[in-house]
């Protein structure tokens, strides 16, 4: 009886595990839905003069990009663009940047960066 029990626990948790797979791979690994619509914006070299890029680990998708550059963006220093076939953050800056804080941002976002 037990070993009928055990093998129902494991049949569900695994149907549980296959319907996750397939809505993540219609959804994109945010679960977005829909594709997302980025707006990529001009940076003008004048305004922004300090230029890094850094990799992002954990990125997979247009809404996983347009999530972190949302949140790059709301600063009035720094305008960060994603190139997703790279995997990479482009930061453009008025003042120096600061690694730690464009990086605390991105972990609280559930991704890392790396120089």
């Amino acid at each position: 009886m037990a070993t009928y029990i055990i093998l129902l626990i494991i049949i569900l948790y695994a149907i549980f595990c296959i319907k996750k797979y397939f809505k993540t791979v219609n959804q994109g690994c945010c679960g977005g839905g829909e594709s997302v619509i980025r707006e990529i914006p001009e940076i003008d070299p004048s305004l922004y003069p300090i230029k890094e890029t850094y990799k992002v680990i954990g990125m997979h998708c247009e809404n996983c990009a347009a999530k972190i550059e949302r949140k790059i963006n709301q600063s009035h220093i720094y305008q960060g663009i994603i190139d997703l076939k790279n995997n990479t953050l482009t930061i453009y800056s008025k003042e120096p940047i600061i690694f730690d804080d464009i990086d605390q941002q991105v972990k609280d976002m559930g991704y890392s960066l790396s120089h």
